[in-house]
């Protein structure tokens, strides 16, 4: 598809119902009111179960929460506020970024110690910040942990959020700019290999490439391959009949994903 498809897309992605999420990631970012939740997808299970992190907030340098005006892209979350303007992508399918504007500012959130009911995987919550970025973290009765970052007015300052089976990987967070850079340009590849369709068309074109992007993951009992899940919600799994449509689709875009699909099903 040609030209910019984030511009189709914006505001598509109703962050009350549909998740903010990324291909091959079980991460789902939900919006409530003023913050945000991330949740895990899992199979049959309600997100509302599953939640490793809530109650994410942006505020100003004093720790007051700021209220943003959300505009949703394929790549990303524009949060504007009154101080600035915060963005939030996907560094990789297990860490979520927020990039503050470059003023005093700050993110608090709550995660969880222990994995959250229904997360078969065992997923741990895990955070990183720029050298730069002071935090704090008070651990409560309940098993959740309350986090409160504070950002000196900087560039490239950013909060990694990782939910993940696995340790972190020793290295340092890198600049924010290359993570976003980095996140919309997997978004643009993907929408430039789409065939093109006739002008009216093309906005749910757009939609349902991205569907198909976002609803990847890699199923627990072969993560060997890519399939691609009709939903994140509930139906977090692959099934022979939509597999079939999956790959009728996917020939276009990327070959060996859409045989993948067959080999999911041939495999077992």
């Amino acid at each position: 598809m040609k030209g910019d498809v984030s511009d189709l897309l914006r505001d598509r992605i109703d962050l009350r119902r549909v998740p903010f999420t990324d291909a091959e990631s079980r991460l789902l970012l939900f919006r409530d009111s003023d913050a945000f939740r991330i949740a895990l997808a899992e199979y049959e299970t309600s997100p509302g179960k599953t939640t490793a992190v809530s109650d994410l907030r942006l505020t100003d340098a004093d720790g007051a929460p700021l209220a943003p005006d959300v505009a949703t892209y394929p790549d990303r979350l524009d949060c504007t506020t009154r101080i600035g303007r915060f963005q939030i992508c996907f560094a990789d399918p297990e860490t979520l970024v927020v990039a503050p504007p470059p003023v005093a500012c700050g993110v608090s959130f709550t995660a969880s110690v222990s994995p959250p009911a229904g997360d078969t995987a065992q997923r741990m919550v895990a955070w990183r910040t720029t050298d730069s970025v002071e935090s704090d973290a008070v651990g409560s009765v309940d098993g959740t942990v309350h986090v409160r970052c504070r950002f000196a007015p900087a560039a490239d300052a950013l909060l990694a959020i990782r939910v993940g089976p696995s340790d972190w990987p020793n290295a340092p967070a890198p600049p924010a700019s290359i993570v976003l850079a980095a996140a919309q340009e997997r978004w643009r590849a993907w929408f430039a290999a789409a065939p093109e369709v006739a002008e009216p068309y093309r906005a749910q074109a757009a939609w349902a490439w991205w569907v198909l992007r976002a609803n990847q993951i890699r199923p627990r009992f072969d993560p060997r391959r890519v399939g691609v899940a009709p939903s994140k919600i509930g139906y977090v799994a692959v099934w022979n009949w939509d597999s079939c449509f999956h790959a009728l689709a996917l020939r276009h875009v990327d070959p060996e994903l859409a045989r993948d699909q067959m080999r999911l099903l041939l495999a077992h």
